[in-house]
């Protein structure tokens, strides 16, 4: 699902331990807070999740472990000065209540921005646990309003970033995806919409909607609604050029969209248990592609040349170590 699923939510203290031992960020040296100033404001990066003890020395102070990063990280992990969002995976799997969202916000400074992976309820029609009752949750925009949307808003306010919804394979095929796209168009015209309100962001994991008419179809959904769309770097999807081609096509050039955001997520040719294998513990850049870095921060690029808030997300199975991944892309964008 394009995740590291590490636990995010908790009672969360400002970087102190249920043991009482705090947990410190790394003292960047000179470079790293020279490079952070040379970033716009409207660039954030980050990556899918803060969980990580591999990281002690590249964003923690100090050995740690999962657990106790998961609990009090957050405020180590955003005082990195390149660190100014971080993915909200575990969303995807489990709603936080608004009292879990408010602890996210008040663990963070001024600036920070989360992206919040919607709840599957609404994007994925097989994973129900045998509850089919379930099944009809699917596009379901009453639900995903007052599950998803509402809790978010007020539980995070000020520090909401893009509310992602990510569709995870459907098998489409020539005689489904035209229903499929309508049947999107209609849940995104019924998500709330509010003054300064949520940027919503559809992420596809079928490349045929990337193909020939159909990309000219899914870009004038999003075009029409206001709707960016998720570019992501994944083994199942045509390259990021190849996405931007297909949404110019459609009229909805990164360019115009109302904000980028981009998740770099899997290596090609690994599946994630292949890649968790590989890179694990997560402190190493085992595995560096130029070729991806360099399409994403060209995307980043046109985006910010347009005066664009923009989201990059790197997981530690691009590269090996989505820290170091999201410091050679601030090279590559300054």
């Amino acid at each position: 699902m394009g995740t590291d699923q590490a636990g995010q939510f908790g009672l969360f203290g400002q970087g102190v331990t249920p043991s009482g031992r705090s947990i410190d960020p790394v003292a960047c040296d000179r470079a790293v807070t020279d490079l952070a100033s040379r970033l716009p404001a409207t660039l954030r990066l980050g990556t899918s999740s803060w969980s990580f003890p591999g990281w002690a020395g590249l964003v923690y102070e100090g050995e740690t472990s999962e657990a106790k990063l998961a609990q009090s990280g957050l405020p180590a992990y955003s005082a990195h000065p390149l660190h100014r969002t971080v993915g909200l995976d575990r969303a995807f799997y489990r709603v936080p209540s608004i009292n879990e969202y408010r602890g996210l916000a008040a663990s963070v400074p001024e600036g920070f921005r989360f992206l919040v992976k919607a709840w599957r309820a609404v994007t994925d029609p097989t994973d129900w646990g045998g509850n089919t009752a379930d099944q009809n949750r699917f596009l379901d925009a009453a639900l995903a309003e007052d599950q998803i949307v509402a809790p978010s808003v007020l539980g995070l306010g000020p520090t909401l970033g893009p509310l992602l919804f990510q569709f995870p394979p459907l098998g489409l095929t020539q005689s489904d995806i035209g229903s499929f796209l309508g049947r999107l168009d209609a849940f995104l015209e019924r998500l709330p919409r509010r003054d300064n309100g949520p940027l919503y962001a559809v992420e596809l994991r079928d490349s045929v909607v990337f193909r020939e008419h159909w990309a000219v179809e899914l870009a004038t959904i999003l075009r029409s609604q206001r709707v960016a769309l998720g570019f992501a770097h994944h083994p199942r999807l045509p390259s990021i050029d190849e996405q931007r081609a297909a949404m110019e096509r459609g009229g909805w050039p990164v360019e115009a969209q109302p904000a980028c955001v981009c998740r770099w997520l899997l290596r090609q040719g690994l599946g994630y248990v292949e890649a968790k294998e590989m890179y694990f513990p997560f402190k190493q850049l085992r595995d560096p592609d130029p070729v991806t870095r360099r399409l994403v921060a060209d995307l980043a690029r046109a985006a910010l040349g347009e005066g664009l808030e923009t989201w990059v997300i790197i997981n530690n199975k691009a590269e090996g170590s989505a820290p170091r991944s999201v410091h050679e892309l601030a090279n590559e964008i300054a």
